[in-house]
């Protein structure tokens, strides 16, 4: 019982001796894309266990809230096909007292939920390190900060994180080369051609390729009187089973093919059958990785041509 009563007064003499700490951010531009939805940040205590105390700092000096926020901005252009803007990099610079064993960012998208944020259970978190560049992807998220901090320092000083002027992801594509042999193919009504695709890691990297294809551009068509239309199928493997190769890993020269086929159909006369007309289509072959190969950056794409002319 005495224990237990020691124990419980030191948990309430941790919460008592925390300090507000801050955030700081440049002045807002015209794009912000990042917002402090506070400057004065409020420590709450949510954990105590294996030497370390979990603490929240909110938004809670204004009312409750979280500290940050991640819109999408109104100047950024679009960067993929799903018209979401440009992940954006900010650095955070801070000194962190005695006892702070680590700080970082609990995040959440969409509507903002209190109970979700302040217990640091979010659906991101994203570590801070002082100097380095850190990444916020969608928008629409909200953040709090989390500290863990040792148990062995009881009262607890403030810190303030300044942030830089927030600044877009260079887009990067992965150290490949990507080749097709043939890259020009010249076929008949109702052949089905290949081309080998070849994947060559340059440099150090040796990370994994994914390999896909698109839709084809049909260029021209040289008889009006055949169905408009292009190959029936295209993709990978010889029987075109998916536009997909998958995910390639180099040999030990790091190389790595993989097949692409296009399936044809011929046209006949007077027939509403689906066929492949005489001119000539293009395809694209795309190939890139998720290895972070740079720090800080987009994973772009590399891509080939293949060109089909069927006579």
């Amino acid at each position: 019982m005495i224990a237990l009563v020691i124990e419980t007064a030191l948990l309430a003499g941790l919460i008592v001796f925390f300090y507000q700490s801050g955030q700081s951010f440049p002045a807002i531009g015209l794009e912000p894309n990042i917002l402090s939805q506070c400057p004065t940040l409020t420590p709450t205590v949510r954990d105590s266990t294996s030497g370390n105390r979990t603490v929240v700092f909110d938004c809670s000096s204004r009312g409750g809230g979280p500290a940050l926020q991640r819109i999408r901005g109104l100047l950024n252009p679009d960067w993929s096909r799903s018209n979401y803007p440009i992940p954006m990099s900010a650095v955070p610079t801070f000194r962190l007292p005695p006892g702070y064993v680590a700080l970082y960012l609990i995040g959440l998208f969409g509507s903002y939920y209190p109970a979700s944020l302040s217990s640091c259970s979010g659906d991101q978190r994203i570590a801070l390190v002082s100097g380095q560049p850190t990444v916020f992807k969608e928008p629409d998220w909200y953040y709090n900060y989390c500290a863990v901090i040792s148990n062995s320092v009881p009262k607890a000083e403030p810190f303030t994180v300044h942030w830089s002027q927030n600044k877009p992801l260079p887009v990067i594509p992965p150290p490949v080369k990507l080749t097709a042999s043939p890259a020009t193919i010249t076929v008949a009504e109702g052949e089905n051609p290949t081309s080998t695709i070849t994947i060559t890691w340059l440099g150090d990297f040796r990370g994994n390729v994914s390999v896909w294809t698109s839709s084809s551009d049909s260029l021209s068509h040289t008889d009006p009187s055949e169905r408009p239309g292009g190959p029936i199928r295209w993709g990978f493997g010889m029987n075109a089973s998916s536009t997909s190769a998958g995910s390639l890993v180099p040999d030990s020269q790091g190389i790595n093919t993989t097949t692409f086929t296009i399936v044809t159909a011929r046209c006949i006369p007077g027939s509403t059958d689906y066929c492949t007309p005489r001119g000539s289509s293009r395809f694209h072959v795309y190939a890139d990785s998720q290895f972070p190969y740079c720090t800080i950056c987009l994973h772009g794409e590399v891509y080939t041509e293949i060109i089909l002319n069927v006579t």
